[in-house]
């Protein structure tokens, strides 16, 4: 007997590899000559890098980048020298599951990590990057991103804002001339499972920002920028 074991991860206490192994072990107390495959699967969330490795053979990267709330954490992504091409897990960087639960709220938090994921791939020569966007701790409209790509935003008394989701609303102007031109070169991919509006009811605010642990107020807030 064949049986396949493709299990998405168990958010907030298994990753898709560690189901995989603990149930081919009860598996086999019962069939112990069943042929079992291990194939994790995901979503675009947590656990994508993950299931990717275990796959396809990619080299691992890791770097130094900011956290959520700007701490400095190392983080990892994929990547395939042979064909050019990157795996980013926004997880990885801007990652609920990095955050404690208390300090979980995306009014305040930043992309910024996933930014220099994205620019440390350029960097090894990476001409299509595929990014993974489940699992964030964040809903700054990819500001934090763009800040790590050479993009500057400023208010209306022109000063520089800092990238995190309360400012949105105060953005005024872009300024574009320290981008990193690479950025209009590379191919981009988003993987996702889901289909919403960026703003409105149905909108990333509205929808995820509860689950992110920002209030009605800030919520309202965020819908807004």
């Amino acid at each position: 007997m064949k049986i396949i074991i493709a299990p998405d991860k168990f958010r907030g206490s298994l990753t898709g590899i560690e189901f995989c192994w603990l149930v081919k072990e009860a598996i086999w107390q019962i069939l112990p000559d069943a042929e079992i495959v291990e194939a994790p699967v995901a979503d675009g969330g947590d656990g994508t890098l993950a299931a990717l490795e275990a796959q396809v053979p990619h080299g691992k990267k890791t770097v130094e980048v900011n956290d959520p709330l700007f701490r400095k954490i190392e983080a990892s992504y994929l990547y395939n020298d042979e064909y050019k091409i990157a795996f980013v897990e926004m997880a990885e960087a801007s990652g609920l599951r990095l955050l404690k639960e208390e300090e979980q709220n995306c009014y305040n938090t930043t992309t910024y990590g996933t930014g220099e994921l994205i620019k440390d791939a350029m960097d090894q020569g990476a001409e299509k990057i595929i990014l993974g966007v489940g699992g964030r701790a964040t809903n700054d409209c990819g500001m934090g991103m763009a800040a790590a790509l050479g993009y500057q935003f400023f208010d209306a008394a022109g000063k520089e804002v800092k990238p995190i989701g309360k400012n949105l609303s105060l953005v005024k102007e872009i300024r574009t001339a320290e981008v990193d031109e690479r950025i209009c070169e590379v191919d981009i991919l988003v993987a996702c499972d889901v289909i919403s509006p960026l703003y409105g009811e149905d909108g990333a605010a509205m929808v995820y920002g509860p689950q992110k642990g920002a209030s009605e107020e800030e919520i309202q807030e965020l819908d807004k920028g």
